[in-house]
């Protein structure tokens, strides 16, 4: 497939500061497999996983495909991190029970057990202090979480909170000045933990919260929130580690606007959704929290109109350089990914048939 560029024209939006590209280690291209780098580890750089038992990988965040073994007894995955040299991926088997697998490359997986007794969907996990902490549902008293310190072959069951089955964990993030995992609930309420014993900390209750949050990798000492808010717009907020509420914004004020996907990288947001039809898509960038505006919504996302484009995931691989968007093209029965060095001017990448719902993506850090 030949690459398209597409470039944002930012003349007249508020609070945008484009800057010349800078990568850490060097230009993304090629798609060939990198060096062996310290540590043993030589495997994809780049994971996402969805719907549909469906996994797919990429050394450059270019160049992308679907893993081979189509991942055996899986039906969703929800999650995926990496961590002392391996993958590991969350959701429910084909028989909707608590799912998880591993992988040393990004590619190729084996189904692990989950702790005997644990029958629910995991949502999430995370990597931090050495090990794999995985959380999701409610089984009827609790909600489950369970823990890997061998790369997640074995894991043991952990209660979170105090019995109840009120709401589940919905994502999951390890921040790294702090040193906690922090969680949020499909309440609004957020929690954090340094090794995911009971009893979790609470965090905050979500101000402006109404539904689909999710918690965002982004400045250290930061919480970083995305999802909708009372108005039902898309919207961003970012709070202290205290809980302490510092900025907020709307991605967009169109209450028909679907948010899917936001990420920080190269000192930029950026943030990806539909329109309710998911024919029309769109992005919003900003240098800081506070900068992100309605106004500043752009259609000029890749593929935005094209072959009914739905971009789902985001994440920014600071190592590589780049930004990855993810997602589906409706009418064209594909999954496609783009890549961007700056968050501003975008390059349309890879395509791999059948269209499939594409709920995570993370990145070697």
């Amino acid at each position: 497939m030949q690459a398209e560029k597409f470039s944002l024209d930012t003349s007249g939006m508020e609070g945008l500061l484009i800057g010349g590209l800078s990568f850490e280690s060097g230009q993304p291209g090629g798609g060939e497999e990198e060096e062996e780098e310290e540590g043993g580890y030589s495997g994809a750089q780049f994971v996402a996983v969805g719907d549909n038992f469906q996994t797919w990988y990429s050394y450059d965040g270019i160049s992308w495909e679907k893993s081979p073994n189509g991942m055996m007894d899986a039906q969703n995955l929800q999650s995926v991190a990496f961590g002392s040299n391996v993958w590991v991926t969350v959701g429910q088997t084909s028989a909707g029970t608590c799912g998880v697998w591993t992988s040393p490359d990004g590619s190729n997986w084996t189904q692990r057990s989950c702790p005997a007794g644990d029958s629910v969907r995991k949502n999430a996990i995370a990597y931090g202090n050495g090990f794999f902490l995985a959380a999701g549902e409610c089984n009827g008293t609790n909600i489950t979480a369970m823990k890997s310190t061998d790369g997640g072959i074995n894991w043991t069951a952990i209660v979170p909170f105090a019995a109840g089955c009120s709401n589940e964990i919905k994502s999951l993030i390890f921040e790294t000045q702090s040193q906690q995992f922090i969680a949020v609930t499909n309440a609004g309420i957020a929690y954090r933990t340094p090794d995911g014993t009971n009893p979790w900390t609470f965090v905050a209750i979500l101000d402006g919260y109404a539904n689909s949050v999710k918690i965002q990798k982004g400045l250290p000492g930061k919480i970083l929130i995305s999802g909708v808010n009372l108005n039902d717009h898309p919207a961003v907020w970012q709070y202290s580690l205290d809980g302490s509420l510092e900025a907020s914004a709307e991605i967009s004020d169109v209450t028909a606007d679907i948010f899917e996907g936001f990420a920080y990288g190269n000192g930029r947001f950026v943030a990806t959704g539909t329109d309710t039809s998911r024919y029309n898509c769109y992005f919003n960038t900003a240098t800081t929290v506070a900068a992100i505006l309605p106004a500043n919504k752009n259609s000029l996302f890749p593929l935005c109109g094209t072959a009914g484009f739905f971009p789902q995931r985001i994440d920014y691989h600071s190592g590589v350089g780049v930004f990855v968007v993810g997602g589906y093209s409706i009418d064209g029965d594909l999954n496609q990914f783009a890549w961007s060095s700056d968050g501003l001017s975008w390059t349309t990448g890879a395509t791999t048939p059948g269209a499939t719902s594409m709920n995570a993506m993370a990145v070697v850090e």
